[in-house]
């Protein structure tokens, strides 16, 4: 990691929202998965998962990150709720009107199953205000509140060991 990049994540952190509390997974009503753009075709698997929770009243908000580069010219092929390899200002954080939309919300639980490290995964944990962050335990950062071993599972095993988890955890504050 380069020096300037170093200085820019360690503001984003020392400015970083604080968590909110968390009351259990029985009163979450807000959601956010992130995925990379190329796991899409993986949603299909959580089919179920997600109708069962948005029948329990939790909205669910899915946030893709691209590996593409998005140019005014593809402009009208935008995916809604995407941050693209380009969207990101000089010193390596997002900028883009959906992400901007994306991080001004608050959410219950952030689940993060992108494998992938460094450039905008590292600052988004600092960025996101959520009660609980579950991301994978492969990663080197102390600021998921959750890991679970991604690998090669299939998501709804993910999401129900999840779902498991936070069930366990009640009224953090």
């Amino acid at each position: 990691m380069i020096v300037g990049r170093k200085y820019w994540l360690k503001k984003v952190r020392n400015s970083a929202p604080e968590r909110l509390p968390f009351h259990g997974w029985e009163k979450a009503k807000v959601i956010a998965i992130l995925i990379a753009s190329e796991d899409e075709r993986r949603l299909d698997e959580v089919k179920e998962v997600l109708k069962r929770w948005e029948h329990e009243g939790k909205h669910i908000h899915i946030y893709r990150f691209s590996t593409e580069r998005m140019s005014k010219k593809r402009e009208s092929l935008r995916i809604h709720n995407t941050l693209y390899k380009n969207e990101t200002n000089w010193k390596g954080i997002p900028n883009s009107a959906d992400f901007n939309g994306f991080i001004n919300r608050e959410y219950d639980v952030v689940l993060h199953l992108c494998k992938m490290e460094g450039g905008i995964y590292d600052f988004l944990p600092h960025m996101v205000q959520t009660a609980v962050y579950v991301g994978p335990q492969d990663a080197e950062h102390s600021h998921f509140d959750l890991q679970l071993k991604l690998g090669n599972r299939k998501w709804n095993e993910l999401l129900e060991e999840m779902e498991e988890w936070l069930n366990k955890i009640r009224n953090v504050a």
